[in-house]
């Protein structure tokens, strides 16, 4: 998971994150917590490619006390590319339920997900307003 452990994650590196491209990294479950996620609010293009064990990519918190958690976030995500992994079962943990939007994504592109169960929850669906590009292949949604 990505996190960290040895500061407080408002000084963390992490919050200045543009690109991340994560390759082969077959030990990791989930990439994003709710904490997380809040906090690197100027990525724009994530890949993620050939990480066997990967089941979630944005871990939500559920319970409907998400609002009092926080303000509504808008992530700057722009491009997101998913890649070879074939236990990955959820991009959304939960629906954020607009807790969390993506107003900037313009390009999804998923490719041999085997496990993946849906592409997106109804909330983050409708807020992809400037989406132009969705690929998606060899993926088993049934």
């Amino acid at each position: 998971m990505i996190r960290s452990n040895q500061e407080p994650v408002a000084v963390s590196p992490v919050c200045r994150l543009e690109d991340l491209c994560i390759d082969y990294c077959n030990n990791l479950r989930k990439l994003f917590t709710f904490i997380i996620l809040r906090r690197v609010q100027s990525l724009r293009r994530m890949e993620i490619k050939v990480c066997e064990k990967v089941e979630e990519v944005f871990e939500m918190i559920t319970g409907s006390n998400v609002e009092e958690r926080c303000d509504v976030i808008a992530c700057q995500l722009s491009k997101l590319e998913l890649y070879n992994l074939p236990n990955l079962k959820h991009i959304w943990s939960k629906d954020p339920n607009g807790a969390f939007t993506f107003p900037k994504l313009k390009e999804i592109n998923v490719h041999w997900c085997s496990s993946l169960k849906s592409l997106f929850p109804t909330s983050v669906a409708k807020d992809l307003l400037q989406l132009e590009s969705l690929q998606l292949s060899d993926c088993d949604m049934g």
